[in-house]
């Protein structure tokens, strides 16, 4: 980060978000779930191969088959997009690359998740290590070389995450029966058909914000959306990787369906949200560090957004780490639906009032506000469909703490002292907080 933005402008970190939220949001709506009806059946019959391999082969082909269809209507309807989604502040040919590397990027996903349902922690983590090495790296060579902006960006996640796809398809290759199975996906559009709805809603919420921001302010504002949400958004990374070990694990002792089992998972959860908060707390105490010292001055403003863009991944995480998986075995993903959409109505109210008025600050409020509403109702829909002796004191007491402690940091930011003796007064805090 440090080197790409004293070569990239805010701007150009604008186009590199807006790239991501097109290719990741058309991709995203035309897998329709799929992959998660594959990582259901895995655990629902893992013991026999030749089923699941059918399974997994019919839906990787079939999104494939979806992504050839969506390329070939992007591809004539790329400059219509560029001038009436984006006010052609990105060129046509962005949102065409954008459209493969969205694809790219799914099927590539699709795949490594299941190395996190086999279970393979070691080829997962060195893909994961080579994966945040061979990005930034790439990115590198072609702005050194080529003198690239952000192109650089681009290209890299795009071989990157193409190079591995193929890898991943050879550590896979025991997981797919090159057999046809019109019952397989009949089976897996079923269970997935559901979480479409869900998806959308979901997708927009994500990216109507960036959408907002590029037409009614500029690409700078999304710039330092972009850069608030890289750092704020760090947190997600291990949280991300918590998560992965955390599927199996509940899974595997969901289907135990014992009052022994289902007080294992409770103490697991409060344990993983426990970690969640400790990340967050870092993270939100040192804002104002990392930016200075990651960044130039043109990208001092994202520090005041991070912390609030922290709480609200927290509170998600918090309270979705458990209710979608409880949805999940429960086979309810129907019940994501609601709580998606009550974000995504909020979200867009507030976005189209706050985001004129106070500009990218109205993006964050209205992102946290949606997301706090939305998490509640999902937690309430996941204790129905299976419910867990979850202690709800503890969960508040967490979440409590953690806004009382965000108002000095804040105090802190405001003030005039020198960064060495905000840094102690901080390390002070962090003392008292633990």
């Amino acid at each position: 980060l440090p080197f790409f933005t004293r070569v990239l402008t805010p701007q150009d970190f604008g186009i590199i978000a807006i790239y991501g939220v097109f290719g990741n949001l058309t991709a995203s709506l035309l897998s329709i779930g799929l992959q998660s009806a594959t990582y259901r059946f895995y655990f629902k019959n893992y013991s026999a191969q030749d089923y699941f391999g059918r399974i997994n082969y019919t839906n990787f082909v079939f999104i494939i088959f979806l992504f050839i269809l969506g390329g070939i209507f992007v591809f004539f309807t790329s400059n219509y997009i560029s001038v009436n989604i984006f006010d052609s502040k990105i060129s046509k040919n962005v949102v065409i690359i954008s459209y493969l590397g969205g694809c790219i990027s799914n099927l590539y996903r699709y795949l490594r998740q299941l190395l996190t349902i086999q279970e393979r922690s070691k080829a997962f983590s060195i893909i994961s290590i080579l994966d945040a090495l061979f990005k930034p790296g790439i990115a590198i060579i072609l702005i050194l070389l080529f003198s690239l902006t952000y192109q650089a960006k681009i290209f890299g996640m795009i071989i990157t995450e193409l190079l591995f796809l193929f890898i991943l398809l050879y550590l896979h290759r025991n997981f797919f029966t090159i057999k046809w199975s019109f019952s397989s996906l009949k089976k897996s559009i079923i269970f997935s058909y559901p979480t479409i709805p869900s998806q959308i809603i979901n997708l927009g919420y994500q990216s109507f914000d960036k959408v907002m921001l590029t037409k009614l302010k500029s690409l700078n504002s999304v710039g330092h959306y972009s850069i608030a949400h890289r750092i704020g958004g760090a947190n997600k990374i291990f949280m991300g990787i918590i998560l992965r070990a955390w599927t199996p694990f509940f899974m595997r002792n969901a289907e135990l369906r014992t009052s022994k089992s289902k007080k294992i998972i409770v103490e697991r959860h409060f344990d993983i949200i426990m970690i969640f908060n400790i990340l967050a707390i870092f993270i939100c105490c040192f804002s104002e560090e990392l930016i200075t010292l990651l960044t130039t001055e043109d990208f001092y403003f994202s520090m005041y957004l991070i912390p609030i863009i922290v709480f609200s991944g927290l509170f998600v995480h918090t309270l979705g780490s458990m209710s979608k998986q409880q949805l999940a075995f429960g086979e309810k993903m129907i019940y994501v639906v609601p709580p998606n959409i009550l974000g995504l109505i909020i979200n867009i109210i507030l976005n189209i009032i706050l985001i004129p008025m106070i500009g990218v600050l109205g993006a964050v409020f209205s992102t946290l506000i949606a997301s706090i509403f939305s998490g509640s109702l999902l937690f309430y829909y996941g204790q129905k469909v299976f419910p867990l002796p979850l202690n709800y004191t503890k969960i508040i007491g967490q979440i409590t703490f953690f806004i009382l402690f965000l108002i000095p940091i804040y105090f802190l930011m405001f003030s005039n002292l020198h960064l060495v003796y905000k840094f102690l007064l901080k390390v002070i805090m962090l003392i008292i907080y633990f």
